[in-house]
Protein backbone atom coordinates (compact mmCIF):
# COMPACT_ATOMS: atom_id res chain seq x y z
CA UNK A 1 0.00 0.00 0.00
CA UNK A 2 2.83 2.87 0.82
CA UNK A 3 4.26 1.78 -2.58
CA UNK A 4 1.11 2.48 -4.22
CA UNK A 5 0.93 5.89 -2.31
CA UNK A 6 4.59 6.37 -3.08
CA UNK A 7 4.17 5.96 -6.82
CA UNK A 8 0.88 8.65 -7.26
CA UNK A 9 2.72 11.10 -4.86
CA UNK A 10 5.80 10.84 -7.66
CA UNK A 11 3.08 11.06 -10.56
CA UNK A 12 1.49 13.99 -9.13
CA UNK A 13 4.64 15.64 -8.15
CA UNK A 14 5.69 15.67 -11.78
CA UNK A 15 2.55 16.54 -13.34
CA UNK A 16 2.17 19.36 -10.88
CA UNK A 17 5.86 20.31 -11.81
CA UNK A 18 5.08 20.21 -15.74
CA UNK A 19 1.88 22.17 -15.37
CA UNK A 20 3.81 25.16 -12.95
CA UNK A 21 6.68 25.06 -14.78
CA UNK A 22 5.54 25.27 -18.47
CA UNK A 23 2.15 26.47 -18.10
CA UNK A 24 1.74 28.90 -15.67
CA UNK A 25 5.58 30.52 -15.59
CA UNK A 26 6.80 29.44 -19.29
CA UNK A 27 3.50 29.92 -21.54
CA UNK A 28 2.28 33.13 -18.58
CA UNK A 29 5.47 34.61 -18.81
CA UNK A 30 5.55 35.08 -22.71
CA UNK A 31 1.74 36.37 -23.04
CA UNK A 32 2.26 39.11 -20.31
CA UNK A 33 5.20 39.96 -22.85
CA UNK A 34 2.82 39.99 -25.59
CA UNK A 35 0.10 42.21 -23.41
CA UNK A 36 2.82 44.73 -22.35
CA UNK A 37 3.82 45.32 -25.62
CA UNK A 38 0.40 45.24 -27.42
CA UNK A 39 -0.76 47.40 -24.28
CA UNK A 40 1.49 49.40 -22.92
CA UNK A 41 1.73 48.01 -19.65
CA UNK A 42 4.03 48.95 -16.60
CA UNK A 43 7.39 47.84 -16.54
CA UNK A 44 6.86 46.18 -13.64
CA UNK A 45 4.69 43.99 -15.70
CA UNK A 46 7.54 43.14 -18.21
CA UNK A 47 10.22 42.68 -15.23
CA UNK A 48 7.83 39.74 -13.49
CA UNK A 49 7.40 38.52 -17.08
CA UNK A 50 10.94 38.15 -17.32
CA UNK A 51 11.25 37.04 -13.84
CA UNK A 52 8.45 33.89 -14.99
CA UNK A 53 10.72 33.34 -18.02
CA UNK A 54 13.94 32.60 -16.18
CA UNK A 55 12.59 30.58 -13.33
CA UNK A 56 10.29 28.43 -15.20
CA UNK A 57 12.06 25.21 -15.44
CA UNK A 58 14.05 25.83 -11.77
CA UNK A 59 10.75 26.07 -9.97
CA UNK A 60 9.24 23.33 -12.26
CA UNK A 61 12.03 21.13 -11.37
CA UNK A 62 12.17 21.63 -8.17
CA UNK A 63 8.65 20.90 -7.80
CA UNK A 64 9.30 17.09 -9.52
CA UNK A 65 12.56 16.70 -7.51
CA UNK A 66 10.82 16.86 -4.19
CA UNK A 67 7.72 14.83 -5.12
CA UNK A 68 10.41 12.23 -5.81
CA UNK A 69 12.02 12.55 -3.06
CA UNK A 70 8.67 12.07 -0.99
CA UNK A 71 7.56 9.52 -2.57
CA UNK A 72 10.94 7.39 -2.06
CA UNK A 73 10.34 7.83 1.40
CA UNK A 74 7.67 5.44 1.11
CA UNK A 75 9.56 2.76 -0.37
CA UNK A 76 12.31 2.70 2.29
CA UNK A 77 9.90 1.26 4.81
Amino acid sequence: MKTLIGIIIMLAGICLGIYVGLFVLFVGGIKDIVSFFREELGYMVLSIAILKLLFASFVGSLICWVSVLIGCLFFKE
